[in-house]
C-alpha cells in the first residue's frame, strides 16, 4: 500500500510545475494565440497526469481506455467545432 502513494508527490510536484508554467505563459510568450496554444498544451498534460494517477487509469483494462478515448474524442470534436467562432472573435 505504501508503494502505491509514493508516486503521488511527484505527480502532485508536476502538476504544480505545469501550473506555473501556463500561468507564466501568459506573461512570457510571443502573443495572445500562442500563449494559449501553450496553456492549452499544459492543460493536456495536467489532465493526463490526473486521470493516469489519480484517477487510477493506468492500472485499468483496456476496454476503459477505449471508453476514456470516445470521450476525449468527441470532446476533441466539439472544440474543433467551435474554432470558427471563436477565430473571429480574436
Amino acid at each position: 500500500m505504501e508503494k502505491e502513494h509514493d508516486v503521488y508527490l511527484p505527480v502532485y510536484l508536476s502538476l504544480v510545475t505545469l501550473t506555473l508554467l501556463s500561468f507564466g505563459s501568459f506573461y512570457m510568450g510571443p502573443g495572445k494565440i500562442m500563449a494559449v496554444a501553450v496553456a492549452l498544451a499544459l492543460a493536456t498534460a495536467k489532465a493526463l497526469l490526473i486521470a493516469l494517477y489519480f484517477m487510477r487509469l493506468k492500472d485499468e483494462h483496456p476496454v476503459i481506455y477505449g471508453m476514456v478515448f470516445v470521450g476525449v474524442a468527441a470532446v476533441i470534436l466539439l472544440a474543433f467545432g467551435i474554432l470558427p467562432d471563436v477565430a473571429v472573435k480574436l
